[in-house]
Protein backbone atom coordinates (compact mmCIF):
# COMPACT_ATOMS: atom_id res chain seq x y z
CA UNK A 1 0.00 0.00 0.00
CA UNK A 2 2.83 2.41 0.75
CA UNK A 3 4.42 2.07 -2.69
CA UNK A 4 1.11 2.50 -4.47
CA UNK A 5 0.41 5.62 -2.41
CA UNK A 6 3.75 7.10 -3.39
CA UNK A 7 3.22 6.33 -7.08
CA UNK A 8 -0.34 7.66 -7.09
CA UNK A 9 0.74 10.78 -5.20
CA UNK A 10 3.50 11.49 -7.68
CA UNK A 11 1.08 11.03 -10.57
CA UNK A 12 -1.44 13.36 -8.93
CA UNK A 13 -4.08 10.64 -8.71
CA UNK A 14 -3.99 9.87 -5.01
CA UNK A 15 -6.76 7.71 -3.61
CA UNK A 16 -7.77 9.47 -0.41
CA UNK A 17 -10.78 7.27 0.29
CA UNK A 18 -8.79 4.07 -0.18
CA UNK A 19 -6.06 5.27 2.14
CA UNK A 20 -8.60 6.31 4.77
CA UNK A 21 -10.25 2.88 4.66
CA UNK A 22 -6.85 1.23 4.98
CA UNK A 23 -5.78 3.45 7.89
CA UNK A 24 -9.00 3.87 9.89
CA UNK A 25 -11.42 1.18 8.74
CA UNK A 26 -14.73 1.37 6.90
CA UNK A 27 -16.70 2.45 9.94
CA UNK A 28 -14.93 5.81 10.31
CA UNK A 29 -14.36 6.79 6.68
CA UNK A 30 -17.38 9.07 6.26
CA UNK A 31 -16.58 11.34 9.18
CA UNK A 32 -12.84 11.41 8.55
CA UNK A 33 -13.34 12.02 4.81
CA UNK A 34 -15.53 15.00 5.66
CA UNK A 35 -12.92 16.42 8.02
CA UNK A 36 -10.15 15.94 5.46
CA UNK A 37 -11.99 17.90 2.79
CA UNK A 38 -13.34 20.52 5.21
CA UNK A 39 -9.81 21.24 6.44
CA UNK A 40 -8.64 21.38 2.83
CA UNK A 41 -11.25 24.02 2.04
CA UNK A 42 -10.32 26.07 5.12
CA UNK A 43 -6.66 25.95 4.07
CA UNK A 44 -7.57 26.99 0.52
CA UNK A 45 -9.57 29.95 1.84
CA UNK A 46 -6.70 31.08 4.06
CA UNK A 47 -4.22 30.74 1.19
CA UNK A 48 -6.45 32.80 -1.12
CA UNK A 49 -6.80 35.51 1.52
CA UNK A 50 -3.04 35.64 2.18
CA UNK A 51 -2.33 35.79 -1.56
CA UNK A 52 -4.78 38.68 -1.93
CA UNK A 53 -3.27 40.61 0.96
CA UNK A 54 0.22 39.99 -0.41
CA UNK A 55 -0.89 41.24 -3.83
CA UNK A 56 -2.33 44.39 -2.26
CA UNK A 57 0.86 45.06 -0.30
CA UNK A 58 3.34 44.27 -3.10
CA UNK A 59 1.30 45.55 -6.05
CA UNK A 60 1.56 42.59 -8.40
CA UNK A 61 1.00 38.85 -8.53
CA UNK A 62 4.69 37.84 -8.75
CA UNK A 63 5.16 36.95 -5.08
CA UNK A 64 1.79 35.25 -4.40
CA UNK A 65 2.10 33.09 -7.50
CA UNK A 66 5.73 32.12 -6.92
CA UNK A 67 5.49 31.33 -3.19
CA UNK A 68 4.00 27.80 -3.58
CA UNK A 69 6.92 26.86 -5.82
CA UNK A 70 9.37 27.66 -3.05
Amino acid sequence: MERSGIVLGILGASNSAGQLVFSFGKRNVGVIYGWVFASHMVGAAIAAFVAGVTRDLVGDYAMPSSSPAG
